[in-house]
Order: C-alpha cells, then structure tokens, then sequence
C-alpha cells in the first residue's frame, strides 16, 4: 500500500505487511489509522504517520476484500470470500459480531453515516442491510444482475448506492429500498461510486477508463473524466467536495477539480492495480491501496508520500479513513482487514474472519464500528477500537463487493454478484429488504448525503438510485402484512396482490410445518418476487418440493428468470454441504444437468461448484458411474470453451477451500481429494489460457497448493508424484517471481516449496529424503530474508515454526550429535516465534508452537544424561501444559487428544528418569491423562496407547516391589488389549505381550507360582522385540537380580524355566 499527497503527487510511504495483494484500505475518522484488507485472510491495522503495523485482525476462512470503519473509529468492518461480514474492535483486535447471510464473496462493506447500520455488497448479487447492535439482517437489496461490487451511504444516511458487475450504479431509497432512477452511460462495469458531500452529484468509476458525474436528483450526465489508460476501480470524493480522487489500473491516482472536470495531479508510486482510494476527515491526507500488497499514504498539499503500509500479504482490495481521521482501514484479497494508526503508520489490529478476499471496509458514521464486504458472501462488523469481530451478515449467494452506512448510521447497504442490493439494519443485523436490483454483479453502492437515495453500479454497465426501504425485517410475518400471504386454518396461501397472480398455480414448500400454496405469475413483477422468495424457500430446506417448482416451469408456470434462480439456488446448496441432509439421489440428474450446460447460470461460482460436488456425491451414493462422469465431462467441455482465464483461476481457489472444508468432516477425504482433483485441472485450464508472466506465476503457485495439498491426502506413490509436481510448481513460479522484482511473492513461493519438499522429503527414506529435508530448510530460510521481525512479524513467525518442524524432521534422520544439533536449533527457533505467537494474541499458533517445542525438548531430554537431561524433559512437560491451555477437550478435541498424549510419553519418560517414589507419582499422572482420552475418544489407537503405558509402569512399580499395584494395572491393559480391534496393525498388537510377562512376574513375587508358571509356559515361544517372550522374562529376571529384587520362589522359577528352554531349544 501506498500514502499519497495529493497536492504534488508525491510518495509518502509504502506500508508492507501484507502476504498477498490489499484489495482494500480504509482511514479511520481521526485520520490516524489506516486499516487494509487483503487476500492472506487479514485485515491489518496501521499508523498512518510512520507506516508501523499496529495489529492484525485474523478471523476470516478467506481473501478479505473489504473494511470500513465505523464513525466513531472504535470499530472495523471487514466483508470476505468466505461470505462473512465481521466486526472487530479495533482497540483489542477482537471479532465482536460475525455476520452471516450472503450467498456469495463479500466484497464490499460501509457504515451509515450514525454507525447503526452496515451494508455490505456480495458477489451474490444482492446487498444487505445489517443492524449493528444485534447482527440482525435488516434487507436485502436486489436488483444487479452481478456481483455487487462496491457500496456507499449518502452523508444524510437516507440513500445507499451500489454499483455492480452488471456496469450499473443503483441508488437506493433506504427507508423504502425502492430504486431510483438508472444512471447510463458506461461502456463497462461500474466499479465504484461515491457522493459529493452536498448530495448533490454521485461520481462513478468504470472498466471503461473514464469517471462519470451525474446530477443525482435527474439522473443527468453532467461530466466525463478521461485520463486514465486502465480501468477505474474507486473513486472517492474530499471532504469539502472540491476534488474528486480516482485509482486506476494503470497503477496512478488522480485528483480532478469536482467543478470543471480538470485534471489535478496524477501520483504515481504503487506497482499494481489501485483498487482502493480514501481521503483523511480532514482533507489533507489521501490513503490508497493496491495489488502491490501496500496502503500508501499521499499529503495531498504537496503530492508528496508519506509512508508505505505493509503488513498485508495480497492485493489491497479497499481503504476507509475513521471518522476523526486517526485511523485508516484496509481490506484486502488475503483475508484480512487491518487497523492503521494514520499519524505513524503504526498497525495497530488486524481483523480475521473472512474466508475470501475481502472487497470493501467502510466505518460507521460515529467510527466505533467497521463494515466489511468479502467474496465469502458476508458482511462482517468489527469493533474498531478492538478489531473484534462484532457481527457477520449472511444472505447473498454470491461475492458482496461494496458496503456503505446510512448517513444515520442505522443501515448498511451491501451489493454483490448475486445482482441483488441488500439492506441491514446495523444493530441487529438483520436483513431489512434484500433486492434484484441490476441484470449483472454490483460492484459498488453509496448512500446520498441524506441517507434517502442510495446510489448503484454494476457490470451491467448501468448506475441506478433507490429509495431507501422502510421494511424492517423479511420474515413471514412481513408477507402476511403485505399481503403477498394469507392466513387460512393452519394453512398459508400466497394471495393475488394487485390482480397479480392470475395464471397456473402449483404447490412450492412446506416451511415450518405449514403449507405455502397458490404461488403464482403473471408478470414480470411477480416472478421477480417469487424468484426472491424461492431462495429463502430453499434455504428452509424444501428441496422435494423445490423440484415439484422445476417440473411446473414446463406448463408455463415459471419463467426462465425463476428456473435459472432456481437452478442456481439448488447448485449452490450442493456447494453448501446440503445435500448430506437430504435425499437426491435420482432427483437431480440429466435434465436439471443439461438446463444448467445450455446457461450462462454456470458461470456463476456456486453454480459452477455445486456442479461438481453434486456430482461427488451421486459418486458417493452410488448413482450409475457413467451418469455422473458424463455430466461432469460435459461440464468440463462446455466451460473450456466459454470460460476466461480468471474464471478459472477463481473456480480452482473456490475447489480448493471446498475440499479443505471436506478434509474437516468426519468421513470428507473422498470428497476432499475428488474436489483437488477438480481444482488442479482448473488451475491447468488457467495456465494455458493466462498471457502474462505475472498471471502465470500466481496460478502455478495456486497450482502448487492444490497439488501440495492433494498429496497429503494421497498414499504410495501416487501421491509421491503429486508432491513433486507440486514442488515443479513452485519452482516454476519462482522464476517469474523474482526476490528483486516481487520480494513478498518469492517469500511465499518459497514457503509454499518448502512445505512441499518436507511433505515429500518425510516419505522418502534414506539420503535421497535427507537432501529434500536440506532443501527444505533452504527454502525456509530465503523467506526469511523477506519475512522480518520488524517488518512482517506474523509471517516471520510462521517461517520460524515452519524451520523448527525441519529441523525437528531431519534431527531424526541423523547421527547422535548432528541430531542433538539440530533439535537445540529447533527449540531456539520455537521459542523465536514464540515470541510474536503469544497467547494473548495468537492463541492456537501459541498452542500448536508450545505443542511442537515440547517434542524436541523431549527428544533432547531422552538422548541426554544427567541433571541435563531430567531439566530437559521438564521443560517438554511445562511446554506441552502450557498448549493444553488452548487446547481443551471442549473446543479443540483432537488438538487435545494430540497434546494429552504428548503429555503423557514426556512425564512417563521424567518418571523413569527419576526413578523411585518421584518416578512412579509422574508415571501415574502420565496414565491418568491417557484414561481421560480413552473415555473421550474410545478408538482402537487411544486404547493400544494406555494398554502399553499401562504395561510400561506394572514393569517400573514391579521393580519398587508394588506388585499388588503392578497386577492389578496389568489386569486393567489386559482388558483393554481384548477391546482392540482392525484399528491396531497386528504385527504392534502382537508386541503387547509384554503386558503377560509384567503379569506373571507380579504374580511370582506375591507367591502365586503356579498362575506365574503357566503364563510364562503360554508364551514362552512367542516373538517379542527382536526375541522370545522367554529371552526376554530371562533378561527380567537378571535385571532383578541386578536391582537386588529377591523372593523364596524366583529361583525355583528360574530353574523350571532353564529346563524349559533347553527342552525347546533341541539337541
């Protein structure tokens, strides 16, 4: 990101902090604090006056593309491709509200101008209005036919504007949601719009290259600016109105007199794309933010830059002063919303919790609260003081691109790629009116400064204005009073409203156990309606009855708007998991298929995806194999020829994070692996369709991921070759991204190479595998010559853990002194990144960090004599306590099976250190914490686990002459070994023998020969540890004699079994 003076266009600081590009900035009101929004999933926080990176918001699944701080700057708003909007509190960087709603990415997200109300703007098509206080969605706006690409409150907080995909711009009347005049003109996508703080003009910025200015009460095109060589991605007004900011893709910003249309000044200095541009409160300060990762801070007197704001590891999406001008917002493509103190540039916070890039960070009218739009399709509020997620604001089906506040504060408007507009109310969150509002995504909505017109722009190339809408809340209490239902019995029917409705009718759903009857059309109007409706219908889970809807469409009954809602409500719930909750075998298959191939509805993501998961699961369930091959074949085909490179590239990302979330289901590895699958041939398809070096670059690193990833999941050599591509990957990426021309890009490649060559260098034994684990640390240690302390502290952290579990990998492969070597260095790198992982802010990284630095430590401790040693293990065991502060048997079962088990082998190892009274207290609380996992995880693994610690301290307690104690535990492993099933291989079942010897010999020494006797004579043959169950009861018996162990009976025994292996031994 960079900072800017407008005046001169000088470069004022480069802020990098981010792991992918910044796809937003925002300033806080105070103008001291820059937040940014980026594609590594963070929002980051800075201070704008010396570029310092105060905090990073963490919380989002996916790319964050968008903040906006609240009014009164205490609160941050982030919207992400994981469909949340979230709230931070920007004081402690904490997730106040997580808002969940949109169908899609939220792209954009803004506060009314009184902080009450969020709007975020989805790649869903629709824009939602949230209420802040509770989370509450209080509409939904549609009316774009794309993805809602940006959204902005007018200053009165009574209009709301978003523009779209669709090359549109849609104002909004708030209070009513009704749609005000359509503004057209561009020859492209509408990508952002923003007010004059008189309300009076609304300025629009376009893939056409040119900025637009109307005369929002008669819709007249009073300007067009030209100047710019690249597409306009934000444009942004100053506070007096006077000048008007733009950034574009040919990498410039330029400031235009509002009055004449004259061209200012033009700042150059960012490296990619400006997808972002906000001015300070108080007009003296103009932050943008770029693909090149950064928040730039420009004086606008002078055109000089003040600092650079980097913390951010993507594309800087979007950029939102707070309202007292102290803090500055950024969203951005890695998922992030930062938190950025304006005067220093310091990051202060950085908010996650979207799962997709996040598109737009709006404030709050009183700056407490940030509204964020993402791809994930949500609105998120966040506490701006804290970064604290507040509220996240679920509804559009697709990306919410923009988010604007109601000049009140009381609504959010959001606008996304669903084409629809949505309205919240800000306190609750709730879902106020949602509408069709363009016929392609919405990029952008902005509130006139009145709050009673919000304004639109979509890809569909036109800008529209709405009245705001008075409906506070969609529920079917709101249909009863509007008419559009009536109550009969226990029975609803949809009435004829206005002498709609006159045609065929036919059953739709049954929602809360009532039936919905006599849905019909007639006009245009109403099938808008119904289209609206069905999705809410299907949400309820109606999918039977969804169906009876698609078998009607052939009497007339519904049009072709309806069918492809429908066709791509349905789809996107099989994205959406949901067809693990129902039945649809046999109901979804060749026609619904084909109806989907011969419509441009495909090119929808979710549709796209729920494609292919569809056809997962009829794979799954057991549908004719050649039925599913041949639609997904078709599928393949049909979008090979239509698809642009992006598409692809997008498709794969969204492949990939489906699998990751089916890798985290219980039985979600086939699923898993078949959508990598899916993701690596997308990525493929990308390649060979992407021109430029740079593009080539990202998808063979992304490629790279999905392979990496897919291997892991993948046994033998298959997924032996997959790791290897994925390293060829990489390395091929490196190439175009270069340390000198792309130092964070050849970072994270480099990280990326060496997580692959470790996954691939563990598998394989011998040199060949030690030379890929050198690799590895290699590859590790170039990121490091990027990933500093002081400059990127979170990545450096990582890079350091990464390092320590190489080295902990090759320790194990070494000699006795290269590998205490290695492990020391491990524990120093563990305990550096321990340092930025602290609990208080980092808790699981804290956690899986401690968890990883108490195996070397115990590794040490066990391959070291003496008061060393003993020290040694006692810091493992102080180590893996302190993980299992994080790591609870409530939140994070398996992460505390994993540590508790840890725990256990390290205290059994210290008690057999210490030996005597000491020991055996120690080895007692090592069994007592493999009980508890055993009763909370009963499987096979867990019970080998305690069955062999069990027969490990009847041996340590025989030797303390404790041999009631010693059977009675060796009793309790015995049971245990008969529970086990196929879970145990039977060549380690097998070695559990040893628990039988431990038995007979607390037997004989309680004078129980002949129950002794008999054990040792079962066994007597059986292989043991490289032996004989009798070698080795034979080596027992002279460690007794070692130890000084004596009883009346023990040389007795000792000649019955001389004979006994002289007689089995043979001449």
């Amino acid at each position: 990101m960079k900072l800017w003076e407008p005046a001169t266009g000088k470069l004022l600081a480069s802020l990098q902090g981010h792991d992918k590009e910044v796809y937003c900035i925002a300033w806080s009101p105070d103008g001291k604090t820059l937040a940014s929004a980026s594609g590594d999933r963070s929002v980051k926080i800075w201070e704008a006056a010396t570029g310092k990176l105060l905090t990073t918001l963490q919380g989002h699944s996916d790319s964050v593309r968008s903040v906006a701080w609240s009014s009164d700057g205490k609160t941050l708003a982030s919207g992400s491709n994981d469909r949340a909007v979230k709230l931070w509190e920007v004081s402690t960087g904490r997730l106040v509200t997580n808002l969940q709603g949109h169908a899609d990415a939220v792209l954009a997200v803004a506060w009314s101008p009184d902080g009450k109300t969020l709007a975020s703007g989805s790649s869903d098509k629709a824009v939602k209005l949230w209420e802040v206080s509770t989370g509450r969605q209080l509409a939904q706006l549609q009316g774009h036919a794309d993805a809602v690409l940006g959204v902005a409150w007018s200053p009165d907080g009574e209009t709301l504007a978003s523009v779209s995909g669709d090359k549109t711009l849609m104002l909004w009347e708030s209070a009513t949601g009704e749609l005000l005049p359509s503004l057209e003109g561009h020859s492209a996508e509408v990508r952002s719009v923003a007010w004059s703080p008189d309300g009076e003009i609304l300025a629009s910025g376009s893939g056409d290259k040119t900025v637009k200015l109307w005369e929002a009460a008669s819709g007249k095109l009073l300007m067009t600016l030209l100047g710019h060589t690249g597409e306009v991605f934000a444009v942004a007004w100053s506070p007096d109105g006077k000048t008007l900011a733009s950034g574009s893709g040919d990498k410039t910003v330029k400031l235009w007199e509002a009055a004449t249309g004259k061209l200012l000044l033009t700042m150059p200095g960012h490296t990619d794309w400006i997808l972002s541009v906000s001015w300070s409160p108080d007009g003296k300060t103009l932050a943008s933010g770029s693909g090149d990762k950064t928040v730039k801070l420009w004086e606008v007197a002078s055109g000089k830059l003040l600092m650079s704001l980097q913390g951010h590891t993507d594309s800087v999406w979007s950029v939102a002063w707070s309202p007292d001008g102290k803090t500055l917002a950024s969203g951005s493509r890695d998922q992030m919303i930062k938190f950025w103190e304006a005067a220093t540039g310091k990051l202060l916070t950085s908010s996650q919790g979207h799962t997709g890039p996040v598109c737009s960070v709006a404030w709050s009218p009183d700056g407490k609260t940030l509204a964020s739009s993402a791809v994930d399709h949500t609105v998120k509020l966040w506490d701006a003081a804290r970064g604290k997620l507040l509220r996240s604001f679920q509804g559009h089906s697709s990306g919410v691109f923009s988010v604007a506040w109601s000049p009140d504060g009381k609504t959010l408007a959001s606008s996304s790629g669903d084409q629809t507009i949505k309205l919240w109310d800000a306190a609750s969150g709730k879902l106020l009116r949602s509408f069709l509002a363009h016929t392609d995504g919405v990029f952008s909505v902005a509130w006139n400064p009145d709050g009673k017109i919000l304004a639109s722009g979509s890809v569909d190339r036109g800008v529209k204005l709405w009245e705001r809408p008075t409906t506070s809340e969609i529920d079917l209490a709101e249909y009863v009073r509007s008419g559009w239902i009536r109550l009969v019995g226990s029975e609803m029917v949809w009435a004829p409203n206005d002498n709609l409705l006159r045609d065929q009718s036919f059953h739709v759903a049954n929602m809360r156990g009532t039936t919905l009857l006599g849905i019909e059309r007639s006009s245009e109007g109403s099938a808008q309606k119904f289209a609206e409706e069905l999705s809410l219908f299907l949400r309820a889970g109606n999918f039977r009855e969804a169906i009876a809807v698609w078998n009607a469409r052939s009497t007339g009954a519904v049009d072709s708007t309806v069918r492809d809602k429908l066709l791509a409500a349905l789809s996107a719930f099989a994205a959406d998991d949901f067809l693990k909750k129902t039945t649809w075998r046999g109901i979804w298959l060749t026609e619904q298929v084909e109806a989907i191939l011969s419509s441009e509805t495909m090119l929808d993501p979710a549709v796209s995806l729920g494609m292919l998961r569809l056809g997962t699961q009829l794979a799954l369930g057991g549908a004719q194999e050649a039925e599913v091959v041949a639609a997904r074949d078709s599928f393949n085909a049909r979008i090979a020829g239509i698809a642009p490179q992006s598409w692809f590239a997008a498709f794969g990302r969204s492949l990939q994070a489906a699998a990751t979330d089916a890798f985290g289901t219980a039985n979600g590895v086939r699923e898993g692996r078949k959508l990598l699958q899916d993701a690596v041939s997308a990525y493929r398809s990308a390649l060979v369709k992407a021109d430029f070096p740079q593009d080539q670059a990202k998808i063979e690193n992304d490629l790279g991921n999905a392979l990496q990833e897919l291997g892991t999941h993948t046994d033998g050599e298959e997924g032996r070759k997959l790791l290897q591509d994925a390293v060829a990957a990489f390395r091929s990426a490196l190439e175009v991204r270069t340390k000198a021309d792309f130092p964070q890009d050849w970072a994270a490649t480099q990280n990326n190479l060496g997580i692959a060559l470790q996954e691939l260098g563990t598998r394989i034994e011998g040199e060949e595998g030690r030379k890929l684990l050198e690799n590895t640390l290699t590859a590790y240690r170039s990121a490091l010559e990027v990933y500093t302390k002081d400059s990127l502290p979170e990545s450096w952290a990582m890079i350091q853990y990464n390092v320590g579990t190489a080295l902990d990998a090759l320790g194990t492969r070494s000699g006795v002194e290269e590998a205490r070597k290695l492990f020391q260095d491990a524990v120093s790198t563990y305990r550096l990144a321990l340092e930025v992982r602290t609990k208080a802010n980092f808790p699981q990284d804290w956690a899986a960090t401690q968890n990883n630095l108490g195996f070397v430590l115990q590794e040490l401790g066990t391959r070291t004599d003496g008061e060393e040693g003993r020290k040694l293990l006692e810091d493992a065991v102080a180590a893996y306590r302190s993980a299992l502060e994080v790591y609870t048997k409530t939140n994070l079962p398996q992460s505390w099976a994993m540590s508790q088990n840890n725990l256990s082998t390290a205290l059994s190892a210290l008690g057999n250190r210490l030996g005597g009274a000491e020991g055996l207290k120690r080895e007692r609380e090592s069994i007592e914490l493999l009980q508890e996992v055993a009763a909370s995880q009963p499987d096979d693994s867990s019970r080998y686990r305690l069955a062999s610690a069990l027969g490990g301290l009847a041996w340590d307690l025989i030797l303390n002459s404790q041999f009631a104690e010693a059977q009675k535990r060796c009793e309790d492993a015995q049971k245990l070994v008969s529970e086990i099933g196929t879970g145990v291989e039977k060549k380690n079942n097998d070695k559990l023998i040893f628990i039988q010897g431990n038995l007979a010999h607390a037997l004989l020494f309680q004078g129980h020969y002949d129950e002794a006797l008999a054990i040792y004579r079962q066994n007597w043959d059986k292989p043991l540890n490289g032996k004989t169950f009798g070698e080795v009861t034979l080596d027992d018996f002279a460690e007794f004699d070692k130890v000084g162990l004596t009883h009346p009976d023990l040389s007795r025994m000792k000649q019955e079994l001389t004979g006994l292996r002289s007689k089995t031994s043979g001449p």
